[in-house]
């Protein structure tokens, strides 16, 4: 009986060592791919910051030249303006 109760011992000892391996390989490769994505996560926000820094140069160059003009003309403008831009950028299918 004892010769029983080793070898499950030993199984159970195999088997419990084996999960460990198998659970450390599986977190050491997701740390792994959690580490690129957040690369690639940093990459792309820097870009976005980039892109946003030169959409406000832009516009405050445009408040800048709105503010030599009337308050009546940018008004007049800020209303015809959206309405114009769909007729002048019309997509020809």
């Amino acid at each position: 009986m004892s010769c029983i109760n080793e070898s499950i011992l030993i199984c159970c000892a195999v088997l419990v060592t084996t999960a460990v391996v198998i659970a450390a390989v599986y977190f050491a490769v997701t740390m792994n791919e959690l580490a690129k994505t957040a690369k690639k996560l940093e990459e792309t926000l820097d870009k976005a910051n980039r892109e946003i820094d030169s959409v406000h140069k832009i516009s405050d160059g445009v408040i800048t030249a709105a503010s030599f003009f009337p308050k009546a003309w940018v008004k007049v403008a800020a209303t015809v303006i959206p309405l114009v831009t769909p007729y002048i950028f019309k997509r020809r299918k």
